[in-house]
């Protein structure tokens, strides 16, 4: 609880940084959704269970190291996908329709090294939304900006190799003549942050409570399923402190 009458901050872990472009080519190209013997797209997949149908509308997605990672892990979720294009959330970010030649995609940085970020309560109301700054990139900026533009680099890669029917294709956003380093500063988002409330030792003022199953820094870059097994960790917990 923090009394908004002084004003009070608490730091923020974004989990991730989240910079997004968007190429405009047509990967549905050959396809013409008849289902017949002669749609190209159906005896691609035929063939090799590749091409536009093999996806059947999900995300393509990898794991990606960058050369600054802190582990020999991957510290990037690279996914996109083709007819739609996710700049994160906005008033309005549901209605938003792209055209269906796009393709967007979406670098995840993992292991963020900042915690710069702040909440502050406007008011005692507790209907009112409260001020958040994530200050991207204010604490091992430098790092973090490195992978993301790798990561970058990599998707441009892709669509380079990439033939025809596909190619060629447009980059719309941002356009080529922003320095890459300058369009992910421009574009980063984030959201499943975290820590305002870090758990930790009891009388350390940068923790709030001391438990048996804390994580004082997000779980990765998707906390969906490390969440679970938190959540199975703290179950586990509950039924050891009752029969005690």
């Amino acid at each position: 609880m923090v009394e908004w009458s002084k004003r009070g901050v608490v730091q923020v872990e974004g989990d991730r940084e989240n910079w997004w472009q968007v190429n405009e080519t047509n990967p549905f190209a050959r396809c013409d959704f008849s289902l017949k013997a002669n749609d190209a797209c159906l005896q691609e997949w035929s063939q090799s269970h590749t091409g536009p149908y093999g996806e059947g509308a999900a995300p393509l997605g990898l794991l990606y190291k960058s050369s600054v990672s802190e582990t020999n892990e991957s510290d990037l979720f690279l996914f996109g996908a083709a007819g739609v294009v996710f700049r994160g959330y906005f008033p309005g970010y549901s209605t938003y329709q792209a055209p269906p030649t796009s393709w967007f995609w979406s670098v995840v940085k993992m292991q963020t090294g900042n915690q710069a970020g702040t909440v502050t309560l406007r008011s005692a109301d507790p209907r009112q939304a409260p001020e958040i700054n994530f200050n991207f990139f204010a604490e091992k900026g430098e790092r973090d900006l490195q992978a993301i533009q790798e990561a970058v680099e990599h998707t441009m890669q892709i669509f380079n190799a990439t033939g025809e029917p596909y190619a060629p294709y447009t980059v719309i956003e941002p356009p080529p003549s922003v320095d890459v380093r300058q369009g992910i500063m421009d574009e980063a988002f984030s959201h499943h942050a975290t820590s305002t409330c870090r758990m930790g030792p009891a009388g350390d003022k940068n923790y709030c409570v001391e438990s048996n199953f804390k994580f004082p820094r997000t779980p990765g870059g998707f906390p969906a399923a490390p969440t679970f097994v938190i959540s199975q960790k703290a179950f586990e917990a509950i039924l050891k402190s009752i029969k005690n």
